[in-house]
């Protein structure tokens, strides 16, 4: 369990530690890449990928040889974004125990945010099909111009903006980019289990804490029997 200040803010990833989106996202860009004549990818490979945003998945889709041009290569990332903008909830789902965990914090006044590496639009559009009654202090997403994750800038604007502190901050996520996130902000960090990642690569960058239950969080949260 965490010593110190309560918590007054989470910080949550999206893909794998709140929604699991990974089947939309494997046929999103597995269509893009068969309809340009391009390799596809197995689920797994896409587990092992997703998580630092949608350029950078493109990239590491895209063979070596590809030979495209900046023009070309933003055109078929543009085709992406627009294929899982129209495609992002056919078999997407909330783990379970996420939407009893985001109820659980909003009745103890513990403001939830989210920093998700995948475009803005998807993301605010997720969050509100399968978070309706959820309250978010902040919702970021990739936009045009504004660092991602692990950069710490976003983070520093939410917890200024939820009225906390780095202390009374989580930052819970299933991969490595949550991990280096959290430690170049200094705020700690949970890594869960539930999600793309395993435990070897949380405990390799640096994860504070190990969860294999959304309930378990709750455990890090001080002052609640206070």
């Amino acid at each position: 369990m965490r010593d110190g200040a309560r918590t007054e803010l989470c910080i949550f990833d999206l893909d794998g530690t709140l929604l699991n989106t990974i089947d939309d996202i494997a046929d999103s860009l597995n269509r893009v890449l068969r309809a340009n004549h391009y390799p596809t990818y197995n689920v797994a490979w896409y587990k092992e990928k997703v998580g630092h945003g949608a350029k950078k998945l493109l990239e590491d889709a895209l063979p070596p040889e590809h030979g495209l041009d900046e023009k070309s290569f933003t055109e078929l990332l543009l085709m992406y974004k627009e294929d899982y903008r129209l495609n992002n909830a056919v078999m997407t789902k909330p783990y379970d125990g996420i939407p009893e965990l985001l109820r659980r914090l909003g009745e103890i006044n513990v403001k939830i945010a989210v920093i998700s590496n995948k475009p803005h639009e998807s993301t605010c559009a997720l969050l509100k099909k399968y978070f309706r009654g959820v309250s978010f202090v902040a919702v970021y997403g990739e936009k045009p111009g504004m660092p991602i994750k692990p950069d710490p800038s976003i983070a520093y604007g939410i917890i200024a903006t939820a009225g906390a502190s780095p202390e009374q901050t989580l930052i819970i996520g299933d991969a490595e980019v949550d991990m280096i996130f959290a430690e170049r902000a200094s705020i700690f960090s949970i890594g869960v289990l539930w999600g793309f990642r395993n435990r070897a690569i949380l405990e390799k960058h640096g994860a504070k804490a190990i969860i294999e239950t959304p309930g378990q969080i709750l455990e890090y949260i001080g002052g609640l029997h206070e």
